[in-house]
């Protein structure tokens, strides 16, 4: 257990994490007034003076509104995000950003698509922007973004030059009710796939979303641009739960999970061998632990082991893992350390074989129901570490990266939908792994403080939250788009640091 513990103390010592003089415009520091180390029965463990001031994960505001942002890297390290009706790119590890693709901008140039059913009248209700999302396919680049719009269908943007350029298709979806879209890519294509020997795009493409009271992922064979094959993947008439979902995670073989928890019993995903034409629903033998999250998370490692992060009915964090696709279930661990009393949101991903990094917001204030939560409850972003996850009993780093004073949030995180006011952060936050092994978090800022903004007080809008002990959940109702960055999972970075 010590040896995992001092391989991540490594990577400070290999030099992937680089300290600088000088900190950036919106970067926060100091030392992390929450550290754990534990095993995987939440037994404490030492941890090592390296890490005395935590992991090295720095975090900053990219200058620009928007909750629920996605976050996904190209193979040159091209960071991109999300925020509202933006996409931003990053070329020096989310130190600056530039708007590459602007919506509203776009849509002018686009008439009314002519299959859109007549009641649904009105370019500008069904060419906004709601639902951000994004993905990166790191096979090829392709860069996706898509604007949901309303519950009508979404607009796909595509671009295969990190961001020079794009391709826009609006109106681009399953059938229509479309909610919490999700847009992933796989790997390969199914033998039942009726143009697998020749197809237009290598890698099949994924639009999962919730139909109410159902999941549902429509795939596209041609990179993005028809959507031919829809699929029922959980819920009503078959199955226990279905509606929202989490987002796709690809196999290495070109099997796809979609994970589920909105109203199951206990954990779940949905798994297709056949690039979406049929789905097999697997819910984890854990109705003890429930399953809270919104967006549960699932990654793969190269070895093809999953890994999944949810939250239980008792508002904590818990991780597990398969070794062959969700047939059976090892675990589950609870990777939110003592004294974080109530959890939210849950993101999740992965390096080499074995080697994971997890994200949640967490509060010690109160053991509440997020939405529950009281006025004076302050959230925190949290990032924890594994390098012996595919181990018999793993062992975890975690730790609190926004300062105590600098809190996420106050008070409750509203996750029943509609416009209560402490929803400004919406539904999740998200989370990949660079080619280089470094993890990258997009996230919302609801409390920030003027001088934090690299634009300035003008950009902020609201009154000092960040900073000021006396700010109230009134005042930590913002929506700045922020990302946190962490060293690498690769292990080349500890064979450096004990060469």
């Amino acid at each position: 257990m010590r040896v995992a513990l001092l391989l991540v103390a490594g990577l400070l010592l290999a030099g992937c994490v680089t300290p600088s003089n000088e900190t950036p415009a919106g970067v926060l520091e100091g030392a992390a007034p929450l550290l754990s180390a534990f095993d995987a029965t939440g037994a404490p463990l030492p941890i090592p003076a390296l890490l005395e001031r935590g992991l090295g994960v720095t975090t900053s505001l990219v200058g620009h509104r928007g909750a629920e942002p996605n976050v996904g890297i190209t193979s040159s390290g091209a960071v991109f995000m999300t925020a509202s009706h933006n996409t931003l790119r990053s070329r020096d590890m989310g130190a600056t950003w530039e708007v590459v693709f602007n919506l509203s901008e776009a849509l002018p140039q686009y008439e009314c698509p002519v299959s859109v059913p007549v009641p649904l009248v009105g370019c500008p209700r069904l060419t906004r922007s709601s639902d951000p999302m994004l993905w990166v396919d790191t096979e090829t680049d392709r860069v996706f973004t898509n604007h949901m719009t309303g519950l009508y269908c979404s607009n796909m943007i595509l671009s295969d030059d990190e961001g020079e350029s794009w391709t826009m298709k609006p109106m681009t979806c399953g059938t229509l009710v479309n909610d919490h879209q999700k847009v992933a890519t796989g790997r390969g294509y199914g033998p039942r796939w009726p143009g697998a020997e020749s197809p237009v795009y290598p890698n099949p493409v994924y639009y999962c979303y919730n139909k109410l009271v159902s999941t549902r992922c429509a795939v596209s064979f041609d990179g993005g641009l028809n959507f031919p094959v829809e699929s029922h993947v959980a819920g009503i008439p078959n199955e226990p739960c279905g509606g929202i979902n989490g987002h796709p995670a690809p196999h290495p073989d070109g099997t796809m999970f979609v994970p589920l928890n909105l109203g199951c019993p206990a954990t779940a995903v949905g798994v297709s061998e056949d690039s979406g034409l049929t789905w097999t629903f697997k819910m984890a033998p854990w109705e003890d632990i429930g399953a809270e999250e919104i967006d549960p998370e699932i990654t793969v490692t190269p070895d093809g082991t999953a890994y999944m992060l949810w939250r239980g009915s008792d508002h904590l964090q818990y991780l597990a893992r398969s070794t062959d696709k969700f047939g059976t279930w090892e675990g589950p661990w609870r990777v939110s350390p003592a004294g974080v009393t109530s959890t939210v949101f849950a993101g999740l991903t992965s390096g080499d074989d074995g080697r994971l990094a997890f994200a949640f917001l967490g509060t010690r204030d109160t053991s509440a129901y997020p939405s529950d939560a009281p006025a004076d409850a302050r959230w925190h972003l949290f990032v924890g570490v594994s390098l012996d996850a595919a181990s018999a009993n793993p062992t975890f780093v975690v730790e609190q990266v926004t300062r105590d004073e600098d809190p996420v949030q106050i008070g409750c995180v509203w996750l029943e939908g509609g416009s209560e006011p402490c929803r400004n952060m919406l539904d999740f936050i998200d989370m990949h792994a660079a080619p280089d092994g470094r993890f990258y978090v997009a996230y919302t800022e609801g409390c920030v403080a003027a001088n934090q903004h690299p634009g300035g007080a003008e950009h902020t809008g609201e009154t000092d939250c960040a900073f000021n002990p006396s700010a109230t959940d009134q005042e930590s109702r913002g929506r700045h788009a922020a990302i946190a960055v962490g060293p690498p999972l690769l292990r080349a970075a500890s064979a450096e640091a004990s060469a």
